[in-house]
């Protein structure tokens, strides 16, 4: 029996804002299950600017619990869901 890929959501934290966060810097981002109740942190290196404030950026830490959260895995988030900002590079991801 094939069971379809995990699906996941990024959590609003914050409402929504026009926020652009530098090339290069580190996010922390809430992944939840769409229709289960797994939940996952995870670390985003900050690659793009698009349209309508979207980022896109790779994990750089965690994907534990969704597949598709995996490191080096490209995602879409905008500024709401971020958690935390690491701008300085080099300084250690905490969880």
């Amino acid at each position: 029996m094939l069971v379809p890929p995990p699906v996941y959501l990024f959590a609003d934290i914050t409402p929504p804002t026009d926020l652009r966060f530098p090339i290069g810097a580190h996010v922390r981002l809430r992944a939840v299950g769409e229709e289960d109740p797994r939940v996952e942190e995870v670390w985003v290196r900050v690659t793009e600017h698009l349209q309508d404030f979207v980022h896109r950026g790779v994990v750089a830490q965690g994907g534990q619990q969704f597949r598709e959260l995996s490191l080096g895995w490209t995602v879409h988030f905008r500024p709401h869901h971020v958690q935390r900002l690491q701008e300085r590079p080099g300084t250690a991801l905490q969880a």
